[in-house]
């Protein structure tokens, strides 16, 4: 390849073709635009990649494309998610937090609540039961109620137990 020029070696050499300037075509096409379609596929490539990447950190860093949230790694439940799954009300959700200690955390304003403090508050109080051919959750009749601080006595007001 001493003798040889680069262009030569690449099969461009521009001899004996009648003035012309020695570029082949591939399919009739032009190099350069046999060039720059498959430089535009490569950075199509290049950017589904791109994407793919995007999906993977925002999962990792809590915030996942489908709104999904998590803390610590652990899927986070709103109220709406969580009275879909145990098919019950937000009043239901209220009392499960006063009377039966459901752990939950308040973000801006809004409950959530971690997956494994449900599973947990599943299996300490609730059974599973047959109604209408149908498998549905329900309180057991001996459900661990949280202790009360103070007692209601009358319109809601709270008064101290003296022990």
């Amino acid at each position: 390849m001493d003798t040889m020029t680069m262009e030569q070696a690449r099969g461009r050499t521009g001899t004996g073709n009648g003035g012309k300037t020695g570029r082949k075509t591939v399919r009739g096409k032009d190099p350069e635009a046999v060039a720059r379609e498959q430089f535009e596929a490569w950075m199509q490539r290049i950017m589904e990649r791109f994407d793919r990447q995007d999906k993977i950190i925002s999962v990792l860093i809590n915030k996942d494309a489908a709104g999904v949230k998590y803390m610590d790694g652990e899927r986070l439940y709103d109220n709406q998610d969580l009275c879909e799954m145990l098919r019950t009300s937000k009043r239901s959700l209220q009392r499960f937090r006063s009377e039966y200690g459901l752990r939950y955390r308040k973000i801006s304003r809004k409950s959530y609540y971690k997956e494994s403090d449900v599973l947990e508050f599943i299996s300490r109080n609730m059974e599973e039961v047959v109604q209408d051919g149908e498998k549905v959750l329900k309180m057991k009749d001996e459900a661990k109620r949280k202790p009360d601080k103070a007692k209601r006595k009358g319109g809601g007001k709270r008064v101290a137990v003296h022990r």
